[in-house]
C-alpha cells in the first residue's frame, strides 16, 4: 500500500536508520551529537574541546609527593560538510518507502557513510604508530599470522587501553586471507562453519571482527632504496640520530638520503617502550608514527608519540620511553622501501569519536527536515520545481573526528 506522501521527514528518519547500519569502522567508534547547535544550526569551523585521560605515577610509603594534575586536550574541529543530492518526480514521493529507500535512500547513505569512514582512516594514517606484522627471513611481509593479531591486542594493553573490547576493522582481501589461514586453527566447530559459510570471521582472539572496504592501502616512502639492511625486531636501517638526549615531537638527523611518507612506522635503536601503566621496560622497542610527509635530505622526521624519557631514571608522567636516543643511533623504518600494504586495524572503540551537529534548517523556499538519533544529526531539504515537476532532494551531514587515544589504535599489515 503507497504512503501518502514521502517528506523529507521520512527520508531523514530512514537515513539515519541506515546510517547506524551502513559502515562497520563508522558504526563501531564513539559517536557524539553536540547539542547545542540544535536551534540554530552549526557553521563549520567551529571547535570543541575534548579532554583525555590524565596520567599519574604510583609513589610508595608513606611519604607522597602532591603531583600537579597535568590535563592534556584534543581539539575536535567540526569541518566537514558532507552532502549528495538526487532528483524525482512527485509520482516517486507516493512510492511505498522500502521501494523508495532501495532506489534512492540507501545507495546515499552507504556512499555518505563510506566518505566520512574514509576521512576517519585517513586521520588515524598520521597519528597512529602502533604495529603489528609478520615478515619472511629477508624482512618482506606476509600475510599477517594468528600472532600477528595478538600482538596488535596485547599493545593495546600495554598502552593501558581502559577495557577490554577491542575490535578488528580489516580490508575485504585481508578478511579473505586471515579466514584462510586462521580456518583450521579455532576449536569453535560453529565459528568455523560460520567463517565458511559465509567467509568472514565475527569474533575470535579476544575480537569482534568487522570487513570494512573503506580500509586504506599505504604506500612507504623511499628510505635509503640503496644500503639499507633489515635487522629481525628492528626493521630497515636508512638514517642516524644526530644529538644525544633529545625529546618532543621530532628527532633531528643526519641527512637522510630517502624520503618518508606521512603514515610510515619507525624505530630507533636503545629506545624501548614502556608499560604505561607501570612505565617498566617492556623489552620492545617503541615504535613511532611519522606525522607528515619528509624530503630526501632533510635533517628532522615529526613523529608520535613524543620523545618523553624518565627524569634521571624517575618515571614521569605520560612517558613513552626508557631513555632518549644516543647520538648516532640508528633509525629503522618496520618496512621495506616503497612497500605497499593494507592497514587493518585492531582498536578500542574510545581511540576515535564523530561528533555530529545541527546544520542550519531554516532555509528559504526549501521543506527541511533535521533529525538526531544515537548520535547522529542530518539533515534533509527538497524543493518541488514548478517546470518539470521534479523534487531536488539533498541530505547533508556535518561533523568533526578527532583520534583521541592513538596508543588505543594498532595497524596489522597485510602486503598487497
Amino acid at each position: 500500500m503507497a504512503n501518502n506522501l514521502i517528506t523529507p521527514v521520512k527520508i531523514a528518519l530512514t537515513a539515519i536508520e541506515l546510517w547506524k547500519n551502513s559502515n562497520a569502522f563508522v558504526r563501531s567508534v564513539t559517536q557524539e551529537y553536540v547539542n547545542e547547535f540544535a536551534r540554530t544550526g552549526a557553521k563549520a569551523g567551529t571547535q570543541i574541546r575534548i579532554r583525555k585521560p590524565v596520567d599519574f605515577i604510583v609513589q610508595t610509603g608513606p611519604t607522597t609527593t602532591v603531583q600537579d594534575v597535568v590535563e592534556s586536550y584534543t581539539t575536535l574541529t567540526v569541518a566537514t560538510q558532507k552532502n549528495e543530492s538526487f532528483s524525482f518526480s512527485s509520482a516517486d514521493l507516493t512510492m511505498v518507502i522500502d521501494d523508495f529507500t532501495r532506489r534512492y535512500i540507501r545507495p546515499a547513505v552507504n556512499n555518505m557513510a563510506g566518505a566520512v569512514a574514509g576521512d576517519m582512516m585517513s586521520a588515524i594514517e598520521g597519528q597512529s604508530s602502533g604495529w603489528a606484522a609478520t615478515y619472511d627471513s629477508s624482512g618482506n611481509l606476509l600475510t599477517p599470522t594468528m600472532a600477528a593479531w595478538l600482538n596488535a591486542a596485547a599493545n593495546l594493553t600495554l598502552n593501558s587501553v581502559p577495557d577490554s573490547r577491542m575490535l578488528a576493522v580489516t580490508h575485504p582481501s585481508s578478511m579473505a586471507n586471515s579466514v584462510a589461514t586462521f580456518s583450521n586453527l579455532f576449536n569453535s566447530q560453529q565459528r568455523i562453519g560460520q567463517q565458511y559459510e559465509n567467509g568472514v570471521i565475527t569474533h575470535a582472539l579476544g575480537m569482534d571482527w568487522m570487513n570494512e572496504v573503506t580500509t586504506l592501502v599505504h604506500t612507504t616512502g623511499t628510505l635509503a632504496a640503496s644500503g639499507s639492511t633489515y635487522t629481525a625486531g628492528k626493521g630497515w636501517s636508512f638514517g642516524t640520530v644526530s644529538g644525544a638526549n633529545q625529546t618532543g615531537s621530532s628527532i633531528t638527523t643526519a641527512a637522510l638520503t630517502g624520503t618518508l611518507k606521512k603514515g610510515d612506522i619507525i624505530r630507533i635503536a636503545g629506545v624501548n617502550a614502556v608499560n604505561r601503566i607501570t612505565k617498566a621496560d617492556t623489552g620492545l622497542l617503541q615504535t613511532f608514527v611519522v606525522t607528515a610527509d619528509v624530503a630526501s635530505g632533510a635533517t628532522s622526521i615529526p613523529i608520535y608519540p613524543a620523545l618523553t624519557p624518565s627524569n634521571a631514571g624517575v618515571s614521569v608522567p605520560y612517558q613513552t620511553v626508557m631513555s632518549s636516543p644516543a647520538n648516532s643511533a640508528v633509525i629503522y623504518c618496520v618496512t621495506a622501501a616503497s612497500s605497499q600494504y593494507r592497514k587493518n586495524l585492531v582498536f578500542n572503540p574510545m581511540a576515535v569519536t564523530l561528533a555530529m551537529v545541527d546544520l542550519e534548517g531554516d532555509l528559504a523556499g526549501a521543506n527541511v527536515s533535521r533529525q538526531t538519533q544515537d548520535g547522529i544529526s542530518m539533515r534533509v531539504a527538497s524543493q518541488w520545481i514548478f517546470t518539470t515537476d521534479q523534487n531536488p532532494t539533498r541530505l547533508d551531514v556535518l561533523y568533526g573526528n578527532a583520534v583521541l587515544m592513538p596508543e588505543w589504535i594498532t595497524t596489522v599489515a597485510d602486503p598487497v
